[in-house]
């Protein structure tokens, strides 16, 4: 049966089709690379081939952990019904954050020597950048960017503000009461889209799912 153009298929398979030759492309080593490029390119398959073929093995699999952790840190921003048993996924998640940011860390280390791989079989650093931009931003630091602008110590100022709030709120009556809630809700929306932004080269990291749902058969 012959197959159909990329371009006539729909939107949904058109994207996961040019996700798959990304990820084809990435992994393709170009000719006529620069010498010293053709020589740490034989260092890497003599000697670390096999931390490659791991790290390519694992990186789907770690992101489809990823993704659950996603689900899980999310979940109560998505109990739409109000559900206990979601209730308490948010609070395993919270209880184990620091085993999370572990978990976050290994994942973006598996990025980071995935690319490394990848550098030494483009010719130039545009080819890199060209061919592997989804992993670069995935392993952005947007934290430390959030650092650097101090927005982070505003942030953990602005959360510290909000539970005295919180607690004024709750000694205070009448219409005062009601403008330090109407000032609670207003800063912990700010906190929810900060959160939202650091945590966004995550969200790309999921691109690599592609290799774990879109492995053809031979």
């Amino acid at each position: 049966m012959k197959k159909k153009p990329a371009k006539e298929l729909p939107l949904h398979h058109r994207i996961v089709h040019h996700v798959r030759n990304l990820h084809r492309i990435r992994k393709l080593k170009e000719r006529g690379l620069p010498s010293w490029k053709e020589k740490w390119g034989h260092f890497n398959e003599a000697y670390l081939g096999w931390l490659e073929s791991f790290v390519e093995f694992a990186i789907p699999w770690l992101v489809f952990l990823l993704l659950f952790i996603i689900l899980g840190e999310y979940s109560s921003d998505l109990n739409f019904f109000h559900w206990a048993w979601v209730e308490s996924v948010s609070l395993f998640f919270e209880h184990y954050e620091s085993i999370v940011a572990v978990m976050d860390k290994v994942i973006v280390g598996f990025f980071v020597v995935d690319l490394y791989f990848n550098f030494f079989k483009k010719k130039t650093v545009m080819d890199f950048l060209r061919t592997s931009i989804l992993d670069i931003i995935a392993v952005a630091p947007m934290g430390a960017i959030f650092d650097l602008a101090g927005i982070a110590e505003t942030q953990k100022a602005i959360h510290a503000t909000t539970e005295l709030e919180k607690e004024a709120a709750r000694l205070l009556r009448g219409e005062e009461a009601a403008a330090k809630l109407v000032r609670v809700e207003e800063v912990a929306k700010l906190t929810r889209y900060e959160r939202i932004i650091t945590k966004v080269p995550r969200f790309f990291r999921l691109n690599r799912l592609a290799d774990f749902f879109g492995k053809k058969k031979k």
